[in-house]
């Protein structure tokens, strides 16, 4: 165990000492690591839809960002699923993200100039749309032997009506 520490703070660029110093416990560390790829999310999904286009292509490129980020982060997406079952701190900060994230795609809706959603249609829409990446970044969908293609053009519909 401590020598998959020392690896992990060197590889973050710390000296083991100066990294742990940083975090009370390992729940920390996590919720650090989970708050920054919600942050890194949602600062490309900004992006995307600040450099315009079609809905559909608008949608095309956020379902491809939404596969990428879960695929390279795939560790952590179980490790989530996990531990927001498990353990109360975890599903408080987990739920805080989620009504941060309820926040951004209103404010994101508005500055768009797109309609308002009850916020009841945007979580519907994060819980199929996060499942779903999950599913394609944990090979689910080709252990099923189902289609990839199918199941990206349906997120890429699912996106649309969220757009407009």
């Amino acid at each position: 165990m401590r020598a998959g520490r020392i690896f992990n703070a060197r590889a973050a660029g710390y000296s083991p000492g100066a990294f742990y110093k940083h975090f009370i416990d390992k729940r920390e560390i996590f919720l650090a690591s989970y708050g920054t790829w919600v942050d890194a999310e949602w600062q490309e999904v900004s992006a995307v839809l600040a450099a315009g286009g079609s809905n559909r292509d608008i949608a095309r490129r956020l379902v491809a960002l939404s596969v990428d980020f879960h695929t390279r982060w795939r560790g952590l997406r179980a490790s989530l699923r996990e531990l927001v079952f498990a353990d109360a701190v975890v599903r408080r900060f987990y739920r805080k993200q989620r009504r941060r994230q309820l926040d951004l795609m209103a404010m994101l809706r508005k500055k768009r100039g797109t309609r308002a959603h009850r916020r009841e249609e945007d979580i519907i829409h994060l819980y199929t749309t996060e499942r779903t990446y999950d599913a394609i970044a944990q090979g689910e969908l080709r252990e099923l032997g189902l289609s990839r293609k199918f199941v990206l053009e349906a997120m890429v519909q699912n996106v649309i009506s969220v757009l407009t």
